[in-house]
């Protein structure tokens, strides 16, 4: 962890710098974090700039006081909500001629807001005078899954989550403007003295593997936390842990950031030394 760290500091351009740490800080899939692909990607449903669905916000998390007599502590925290790449209702593959875009279709306006029963809001759609949020109608519509990531901001905990912070200041958002073989091009680029050599063998999303690593190695997090911050299915890790389960579980079982926060509330210097 500590050579990982070390190499992605020494990342000068600014640009890189918080594409990596984004990624790597989310545990991000490629395409989760990027708002820009290729006709040939997109005509075969290969992948999606899923990146056009990523928010972010702030919240404080309450740090339980070692004392009585000491005042509980406020952590300052960034909560990103994300699209989840490979989970949710999968899509018919569009006809000869038809667009697979994330740009909404008034057909999908007017599926969502009949399904929930909305006659006014369709009305106003109808009339023009009513723009609507597209993150919204594809969670209604069910077509994608959304997940949450919460980091500290904090210097001692993770001071990465200040580069983001600043990134965001700066342009408006934590999401970037890039297709998935520049970003592989920007990972050769600056961290090729930690990615193994190019071959069929490679992982698709090594920022992702390193992260999932750490968190497990470093943070302690069990199976079911690390499910949470990724954004996996409850049933699938129930079945990779041998135990049995049914796909219902993910309809009923909604983790949340809290779960795992504190768990991210180790002075970094100690777990990089």
């Amino acid at each position: 962890m500590k050579r990982f760290r070390e190499a992605i500091n020494n990342i000068e351009d600014q640009r890189d710098s918080a594409l990596i740490k984004t990624a790597y800080l989310l545990a991000a899939r490629n395409s989760e974090i990027l708002t820009k692909t290729v006709p040939v990607e997109m005509l075969n449903n290969k992948t999606k700039p899923y990146g056009a669905f990523l928010e972010w916000n702030m919240a404080n998390y309450e740090v339980a006081a070692a004392t009585p007599e000491k005042e509980t502590i406020v952590q300052k925290t960034l909560v990103v909500t994300m699209a989840v790449a490979k989970r949710g209702k999968r899509l018919k593959k569009p006809k000869e001629g038809e667009e697979t875009t994330l740009e909404l279709n008034k057909a999908e306006v007017v599926e969502a807001l009949r399904k929930f029963k909305q006659p006014k809001l369709l009305k106003r759609y109808e009339a023009g005078d009513l723009e609507i949020d597209p993150l919204l109608i594809k969670v209604l519509l069910g077509k994608i899954t959304l997940r949450v990531v919460a980091l500290p901001c904090s210097m001692i905990y993770e001071p990465w989550t200040m580069d983001l912070l600043k990134w965001i200041q700066n342009h408006g958002k934590l999401s970037f403007d890039l297709t998935r073989r520049r970003f592989t091009q920007i990972l050769r680029e600056n961290l090729s003295g930690i990615l193994p050599k190019i071959s069929k063998d490679n992982l698709r999303n090594p920022l992702r593997h390193w992260r999932i690593n750490h968190l497990y190695e470093y943070y302690n997090f069990n199976a079911m936390q690390i499910t949470n911050y990724v954004g996996w299915s409850v049933s699938s890790t129930s079945k990779q842990m041998g135990i049995p389960s049914s796909p219902n579980l993910d309809r009923y079982i909604h983790f949340r950031w809290q779960e795992y926060f504190p768990k991210l509330l180790k002075p970094l210097n100690k777990l990089t030394n």
